[in-house]
Formats: C-alpha cells, structure tokens, sequence
C-alpha cells in the first residue's frame, strides 16, 4: 500500500560538545558501599551538575559502621593508613570498662581510640567499640571534618553518665585534664604499647583488630 505520508529529511548531525561532563553517584561512584556515602555523592552530584559547584569526593569525611554487638564504628586513618602515609600518630585509648555509664548498662566490651597528629591536636582517625559505636561516633566525625583538635573536645561537657564520656576522658588525657587516670596512652615514637596491649587483650579486639 502506497504511504499516504511523505516526509523530507532536513535535519543535520547535533554537533557534539566534547566538554560534557559526566556525573555519578553512590556504589559506582566510591569505593565506600554505604547508603550514607551514595546519599554524599548524590548531594555532590546534584550541587555540581545543577549549580557548577566543585565539590569532589576526596574532601569527604565519611564514618562507618559494622552493626555487630558490639558494633565496631571508624572514621578517618587507621595506624597502619597513617604510616603508610608517612603520618606519625599518637594514640589515645579509653576502655568502657573505665566508663560509669558502661558499666551500669552492663556494655563494658568496647574502647574509643583516637589517633592525633604527633606533636599536635589534629584528629586523624578514630575507631568506637561500643554497644552503641554508630551513635557516638558523630562527634569525632564533626571533629575530623571541622578541624576540631582533641584537646578542644576537653571542654565540651558530656551529659553524665553517658558511654560518650569515653571520648572525653581521651579528650582530658590529651589536654592533661584527666583526674580518673582511666585513659591510656600509645606513642610510637616511644616504643610504649601498654595501650595497644590492653586493646589486643580485650574481648572487643577479636571484631575489631583488623581495621584498628
């Protein structure tokens, strides 16, 4: 059956912009497989595609999670990252044992590390062992990203009792405010692994040696 329409061809190739950009976010995008982090990147995405923003991934600071009892959260460098990187670290390390509140909640297998900067108060990494690790890790997460050093966190007043003041007493330890004598220290550059000792000896160590 003969067409009832005709059409005349007038179009002429799109001409090509070789500057487009190309965007992604969430598991494709990092090698972090987490909702919270595809949240980030499609934040990212939006404020760059939409508002020519130029934001990057590399500045993000992003804490983790492992929900086991207890749970083991992370955010930052581990020590063997910082070495790596050829960043000398002191270690501050605050068992729950030590803290009121986890031993009142029954929840005493668990410590906060902190790594700082050596010679200095920059936060670099931190890891929680803790019933509730996810919850407290906010704080040093906020700290990392703002620059917040360790020793400002001394002056923060911690609701008592609460499995948070852990990351005080590291806080008071750095800033010499700690009066409970509960906190330890790891200097490598002093070859002192009393507090590495105690960590490995704890239950809480099993779960989370590898990524402390």
């Amino acid at each position: 059956m003969r067409s009832l329409f005709r059409f005349r061809t007038t179009a002429r190739p799109a001409p090509v912009d070789l500057r487009t950009r190309i965007f992604a976010a969430g598991d494709v995008a990092s090698r972090f497989k987490f909702t919270h982090m595809s949240d980030a990147t499609a934040r990212i995405v939006i404020r760059n595609a939409l508002f020519f923003g130029r934001d990057r991934m590399s500045a993000l600071t992003v804490p983790w999670c492992t929900y086991t009892d207890p749970e083991v959260g992370h955010v930052g460098l581990n020590e063997c990252e910082a070495r790596e990187r050829g960043i000398a670290v002191t270690t501050f390390v605050q068992e729950l044992r030590d803290v009121d509140r986890a031993v009142l909640d029954s929840e005493v297998s668990g410590f906060v590390k902190v790594h700082v900067r050596q010679g200095g108060d920059q936060i670099v990494g931190a890891t929680i062992v803790a019933r509730h690790a996810g919850e407290m890790l906010s704080e040093l997460t906020l700290a990392i990203a703002r620059g917040v050093g360790l020793g400002a966190l001394a002056t923060v007043i911690h609701p008592y009792p609460t499995q948070a003041e852990a990351i005080c007493d590291c806080a008071r330890s750095r800033s010499g405010r700690d009066r409970h004598r509960n906190s330890s220290i790891s200097d490598p550059s002093r070859g002192d692994q009393k507090s590495r000792r105690r960590v490995q000896s704890h239950p809480a160590d099993a779960t989370s040696k590898a990524i402390v």
